[in-house]
Formats: structure tokens, C-alpha cells, sequence
């Protein structure tokens, strides 16, 4: 199982200082060499569309290098085995020295190394538990210059844009945003290879929505996709996405429980979004929208808006430039379900 995989990934790992696994000899072994690179060419696939296979697969190739020493492509399951630990185990600084050690095996191995996916692992998957997503920005712009220089298309796009869902996080201003990912989208489009723009138009719908404020309807339909339709996909991380988005502009817009229901239909697909700065974006919209349906005395809707402050709560902990106002907010929320007026109040004007 996954779990016992972790569990002796980790007691294998542990024997060695990051520094000691830095200083592996590299790996000589046939066998191992071919274990390792075959599960690199499809580890990324896994993290869109099944991660509980993708879990084991980092689990593995982790085991191979720290028996028979460092290949290429282990620089990328060192940054992964680092979401892993940030995402999963819930030991952030953990992971990012892992991910550090990735980025630099890859530095040193060069192009066979795949260094802009290990830099967008590290940048995009590991690093916004700890690090405020203004800091990562330059170092997520190097992942795609350098995915560019070594050919590794797939991997310079997805840092391309996340760049602009970690300004929507910070809280860039939205006509920049949408500029931004205007070029984004236009860009994935020059690449053939690259046939799953939806992930960037969702992104792009959500900033086109909140920009125009009310008249959106919060439906989250046109100009950039249909909600409805990409709800109904096959990639565990579109749905997640779409559904997230989609709660967003319905809250602001005053469906409560239409948002309510967007969040609940995301949770069984958020281990798609593992790691990323979207998950606590979230947990705050699942405490705004299920605090609101619990004024109707859903007990419910309750229990959930005190669940996802409890995930929230994590990421502000970890990283609070960037998480500790939107804590305050959904706290302000939770008052106000119950009933708590002076205090709502108090909490919902600091939160904004």
C-alpha cells in the first residue's frame, strides 16, 4: 500500500543525512538505471491523473537511489519524494530540502536531469507551504526559462502559468492577471505536444470573472470555457480546478450553496492538486460557503467549514504572509455561523 511504501521510503531515507544523499556515488546499476528512468518518463502523467500510483512510483525510484546511488533521474523523485513529505506527511520544511536537493543534483547533472521540472516541482509543488509565493515567483520564472533551453516543453508552460495562479493567490491586480495569462494560453497553444490547455482557461475564467464583477452571474461560463463541461472531464485536476474556481466566482457573487456544492464536488480530486498553492484557496471557500449554509442550521455544512479551517489553518501556520489573513476571514465566517455578530464583525474587517 501507499502507506507502507511511505513508511519504509522514509526509514530507508533517514539513515542519511540530505548532504550524505547529495554525495551518493552515481548510479552504475543496469537494473536500476532502467527502473528509474522508465518511471521518470511517466511520473508527471501520474500527478494529473492517479496519484496514489504516482506515490509509489516516487517510492520506488527514492529506494533505488539510495541504495545504488544517484541517476539523472533521480533529481526528479528527490523533489517529489519532497512533496510527498510536505503534502502528504505534513512536514514542510522536511520536503523543501528535498526539493532543494533536487534542484541541485539536477544543477549538477545538467539537461539529463530534466532541471526546469525539478525546479517547477520544487517552485509549484513543495515550496508555497513555507515560502510566500511573491519569493518563489523569480525562481518559477528560471524553471521556465530553463525548461525552454532544455527542450522540456510540458514542464515550462506549467511554470508559465503558475506563475500567474501564485499572483492570483498573493493577490495580484486582475488586469495584469488576465494580461498575463492571455500570453500564457497563447503560448501553450504554439506547442502541438501540449494538448490540455484547461487548467490555464480555468485559471483565466476565474480572473476574467472576478474582474467583471456581478455581471458574470458567478456562472463561470464563456468567453475562456464552459464549467459545466470541463466539470465533466476526465483529469482528476481539471475537475479539482474547475469546481474550486467556480466556487469562487459563485460565493462572490452571492450563491452560497451553489459554491457550497462546487467545494464539496472538488474534495474527492484535491489529491490531484497536491501541494499546490490552490489547495488552501480551497479550504477558505469551503469555511466561507459552508459557514453560510450553516446559518440555515445545516449541521453538515458545519462540520465541514470547521474541517477546512483545520486545513487552512495548516498552510497559515507554514506560511503565513500568505495564508494568515485568509485564517482570519474564514474565522470571521465561522463567528458569524454562530452568531457570534461583535466578533464576526472584528474578524471580518481585519481579514480584509
Amino acid at each position: 500500500t501507499v502507506i507502507a511504501g511511505l513508511t519504509r521510503t522514509r526509514m530507508a531515507v533517514s539513515r542519511h543525512s540530505v548532504e550524505d544523499l547529495e554525495q551518493l556515488p552515481v548510479m552504475t546499476d543496469i537494473t536500476a538505471q532502467a527502473t528509474v528512468r522508465l518511471l521518470n518518463q511517466s511520473v508527471a502523467s501520474a500527478y494529473w491523473s492517479n496519484p496514489k500510483v504516482m506515490a509509489l512510483m516516487i517510492q520506488k525510484a527514492v529506494q533505488l537511489s539510495v541504495r545504488y546511488g544517484n541517476d539523472p533521474a533521480s533529481a526528479l523523485f528527490w523533489g517529489s519524494y519532497g512533496m510527498v513529505l510536505a503534502g502528504i506527511v505534513g512536514k514542510p520544511e522536511q520536503g523543501i530540502a528535498y526539493a532543494d536537493l533536487a534542484v541541485r543534483l539536477a544543477d549538477r547533472f545538467g539537461a539529463r536531469a530534466q532541471p526546469g521540472g525539478v525546479r517547477f516541482t520544487r517552485d509549484a509543488l513543495v515550496a508555497p507551504a513555507t515560502t510566500p509565493l511573491r519569493e518563489i515567483e523569480p525562481s518559477l520564472e528560471r524553471a521556465y526559462t530553463i525548461g525552454l533551453e532544455y527542450g522540456e516543453i510540458g514542464f515550462a508552460m506549467a511554470a508559465y502559468f503558475f506563475v500567474s495562479l501564485h499572483r492570483l493567490v498573493s493577490g495580484a491586480p486582475l488586469d495584469t492577471l488576465e494580461s498575463q495569462l492571455a500570453s500564457a494560453v497563447w503560448l501553450i497553444r504554439q506547442h502541438a505536444a501540449i494538448r490540455n490547455l484547461d487548467q490555464p482557461l480555468a485559471l483565466r475564467q476565474n480572473a476574467h470573472d472576478m474582474q467583471l464583477g456581478p455581471a458574470s452571474g458567478g456562472s463561470f461560463t464563456g468567453p475562456h470555457l464552459d464549467g459545466d463541461s470541463h466539470t465533466d472531464s476526465t483529469d482528476k485536476m481539471t475537475i479539482a480546478w474547475t469546481h474550486t474556481f467556480r466556487a469562487m466566482s459563485r460565493f462572490h457573487f452571492g450563491d452560497a450553496v451553489g459554491a457550497y456544492d462546487d467545494i464539496v464536488a472538488a474534495g474527492p480530486y484535491l489529491d490531484a492538486m497536491l501541494g499546490q498553492a490552490l489547495v488552501p484557496v480551497h479550504h477558505l471557500y469551503g469555511v466561507l460557503a459552508a459557514s453560510a449554509v450553516a446559518t440555515t442550521g445545516d449541521a453538515g455544512a458545519r462540520r465541514a467549514a470547521r474541517k477546512h479551517r483545520k486545513s487552512l489553518a495548516w498552510w497559515a501556520k507554514h506560511n503565513p504572509v500568505d495564508f494568515a489573513t485568509p485564517l482570519v476571514l474564514a474565522d470571521g465566517a465561522l463567528a458569524a455561523a454562530d452568531g457570534k455578530t461583535e466578533e464576526a464583525k472584528r474578524l471580518l474587517e481585519e481579514g480584509t
